[in-house]
């Protein structure tokens, strides 16, 4: 009897355990973390891949970004670019953009992913600047922390 038992719970116990790694929702676990890039010129990133910015949040200098695009077949790869030019607006503003390469994935899942991006690099000493994130509906007011 405990031998039946069991041999009827080890496809339940496998299928659970196999299925353990994915995420009920579709979101990826991972955030990638990495620093903000300062560029002269954006054209160079032009054949930026499809993103929807779903949130913005600031912490310290921590730019935190919850995106969804198209996918899951290859690894993408994510940078967060910051103009050299700088306003000469009170306060300074300072145009960013996040840049997405697909890696040519052709695959169509809606892929929901948390990212991180260090911005220090895109303040203006220890005063209050105003970054314009691409595709996002409000400015970010940023000073060094």
């Amino acid at each position: 009897m405990k031998t039946t038992y069991l041999l009827l719970s080890l496809p339940l116990i496998l299928l659970a355990i196999s299925c353990g790694n994915k995420d009920k929702d579709g979101k990826k676990d991972d955030v990638v973390t990495s620093k903000g890039i300062l560029v002269t010129d954006f054209s160079a990133y032009k054949d930026n891949a499809n993103t929807t910015i779903n949130t913005v949040s600031l912490e310290e200098n921590v730019l935190s970004m919850n995106v969804s695009y198209s996918g899951g077949c290859e690894e993408h790869e994510f940078t967060l670019l910051g103009s050299k030019m700088i306003s000469k607006s009170l306060p300074p503003q300072r145009g960013i953009t996040l840049y997405h390469k697909s890696n040519n994935d052709s695959c169509r899942e809606l892929i929901t992913e948390d990212l991180a991006f260090d911005i220090s690099d895109f303040a203006y000493g220890d005063k209050e600047i105003v970054l314009i994130l691409k595709d996002w509906k409000d400015r970010i007011s940023y000073t060094l922390k």
